[in-house]
């Protein structure tokens, strides 16, 4: 791997870092540690986002989504402002997984 290079992070990778007990956290922790070493610069999507956020949601708990997402977005973000947009978009994103939840307790 060059110095700096692009590399785009699914969701696979994200889960199995965040997710001590996944089968593949070993590995994800491995590759990114090499990642990190090289300077790779690292970018994901909206949609993988959400993804990772309602699958660590659902499958692990609230804190752990939350600290992973906005993790996530520490990565591709600088500046306070942006940092905090994110950090909303997290919270929003979970709001909308618990819409339909919300609406059976009523």
């Amino acid at each position: 791997m060059r110095q700096g290079e692009a590399v785009f992070v699914d969701s696979g990778a994200w889960i199995a870092l965040a997710l001590s007990r996944d089968p593949l956290h070993a590995q994800a922790r491995e590759q990114w540690e090499l990642l990190h070493g090289a300077g790779a610069k690292l970018h994901t999507s909206v949609p993988v986002f959400i993804e990772t956020f309602t699958f660590l949601d659902r499958n692990a708990n609230r804190d752990v989504a939350l600290k992973t997402t906005v993790g996530v977005a520490q990565v591709k973000v600088r500046g306070l402002a942006k940092v905090q947009a994110v950090f909303s978009f997290a919270i929003l994103a979970y709001n909308l997984v618990r819409i339909p939840k919300l609406l059976e307790a009523t």
